[in-house]
């Protein structure tokens, strides 16, 4: 963009010769040429965060929601920030890491993830991503990526310590998380990963969420790809798909297209009349129970492979 903005300026001064004589006209395009440099770097920050990212710095936890036991861990990442998660244990040897959606922070969730370990029995690890809740930094999706290393590696670390069992962990993502699992099923080796509410890719929501928006715009002014449809190739675990079949911000179509994309052993659960944050309250026992069922399936067939 700022090639052309050069090239253009260059352009103006060999095709109109008066131009060089004219000190305004020659401010105005300095002018111009100043404000694309601003507007492209600014761009790269600051869209993303208007149209992808909306955390809650906010720290209030009711620790009390919580019916096990639980422990706040602080742990830093690779370019060595500090983030801020909950572990709570469970009554088996899986340990869930749930990436969260892209708003609010852990404070949100701790009655779901309190019912994930009930119900299921599994221990859960839950944390905020960079910029949200007591995490320090900004986000940005290399960043998240990140942060999800730095979190699988403590859970791995944890748990070699304690059984020395590493391939017990399941990679559970909610809509933006789901991507950031995919991403890390990709890079590890999990049992399983479970996704919800998963999307496509960051342009193809963006087309839905702002039909009115030209799609070049779209690729051109905000950063974030989280491009699931590619990453799903990347997996060797078996996959869960859960979807709510009334979703109005991520349509179950993308759901069910990144689940036709996978080739590994796969399980999708349609939630029926259930929305995109309310899969858990309207399905109720059975949603855990699904979960619990794959889960419990996939660790019987791992121990005769």
């Amino acid at each position: 963009m700022v090639a052309y903005a050069v090239n253009f300026i260059n352009a103006m001064f060999f095709k109109f010769p008066y131009v060089k004589t004219n000190f305004w006209v020659i401010i105005f395009f300095v002018g111009i040429l100043a404000l694309l440099v601003i507007v492209y770097q600014i761009r790269l920050i600051v869209l993303d965060r208007l149209f992808v990212y909306f955390p809650t710095k906010e720290a209030f936890y009711d620790y009390s929601q919580l019916t096990e036991k639980y422990e706040e861990i602080f742990f830093e990442t690779g370019d060595g920030l500090i983030l801020h998660g909950v572990f709570l244990e469970g009554q088996s040897n899986f340990t869930v890491i749930l990436f969260h959606g892209n708003a609010g922070n852990i404070g949100d969730r701790l009655e779901y993830i309190s019912l994930l370990s009930s119900e299921i029995g599994v221990n859960v690890f839950l944390f905020d991503y960079r910029g949200y809740g007591l995490s320090q930094g900004t986000p940005s999706e290399f960043g998240l990526y990140m942060d999800a290393q730095a979190a699988v590696d403590l859970v791995l670390a944890r748990m070699n310590s304690m059984s020395g069992e590493d391939s017990k962990i399941i990679l559970f993502g909610r809509s933006l998380g789901s991507s950031v699992a995919l991403k890390m099923a990709g890079m590890y080796q999990p049992s399983s990963v479970i996704i919800e509410a998963p999307f496509t890719s960051i342009t193809d929501l963006s087309r839905k969420t702002y039909p009115y928006i030209p799609a070049f715009v779209i690729k051109n002014l905000i950063r974030a790809r989280y491009e699931s449809s590619s990453m799903v190739a990347d997996i060797s675990c078996p996959l869960m798909v859960i979807h709510g079949d009334q979703d109005s911000i991520v349509p179950i179509g993308m759901g069910k297209h990144i689940y036709d994309l996978a080739t590994v052993e796969k399980d999708f659960y349609k939630v029926e009349r259930a929305g995109h944050n309310d899969t858990y309250i309207v399905a109720g026992s059975e949603y855990f129970g699904r979960i619990g069922a794959f889960i419990e399936s996939k660790s019987e067939k791992s121990q005769f492979e």
